[in-house]
């Protein structure tokens, strides 16, 4: 075993000469929240979609949090991201299967539920599985897989940093 002193790349940029500059909304970006709710009825069918919110492809997600009421049966959501027609780009691209069919008023971080951790810095349009960034509104989705039998709200807690 050794005694180590690692940098991350954030500071090796910045002790780099000449001087590497990081991505502003990495370091010392300015940290925004979206939050909001909504509502599951107990006759909604598999497949169905809830829309959390718009969010820009420069944009980076470092975290969402989940809070629910106890939705019966409700064992199979995922969070990820669709175009702005409504289109999956990747359905799960922050997390996959999560139940709601216990309430939770403490809530659940999802953001690296499906995506590695490793990832924490990627902007949305990465993903989302872009090549570049198309300078583009995407939006935040649940894709309920199994949605249960009972109505019930779910509320989001939504942390993006932005240039």
């Amino acid at each position: 075993m050794a005694v180590v002193s690692t940098k991350s790349s954030l500071v090796q940029n910045f002790e780099a000469k000449p001087n590497q500059f990081n991505p502003a909304a990495l370091l010392y970006g300015r940290r925004r929240g979206i939050v909001g709710t909504v509502a599951v009825e107990a006759s909604d069918d598999n497949g169905s979609t809830y829309v959390l919110a718009p969010v820009r492809s420069s944009w980076v997600i470092p975290s969402i949090r989940l809070y629910n009421d106890a939705i019966t049966g409700g064992t199979g959501y995922d969070v990820g991201l669709y175009d702005s027609g409504l289109t999956a780009l990747d359905d799960d691209a922050y997390a996959s299967t999560v139940s709601m069919a216990t309430a939770s008023t403490g809530g659940v971080e999802v953001a690296f539920n499906a995506r590695d951790i490793t990832r924490i810095g990627q902007k949305v349009w990465q993903d989302a599985g872009q090549t570049a960034d198309p300078m583009v509104w995407y939006y935040l989705v649940l894709t309920a897989d199994v949605v249960g039998t009972a109505a019930g709200d779910i509320a989001f807690d939504v942390t993006v940093l932005v240039d």
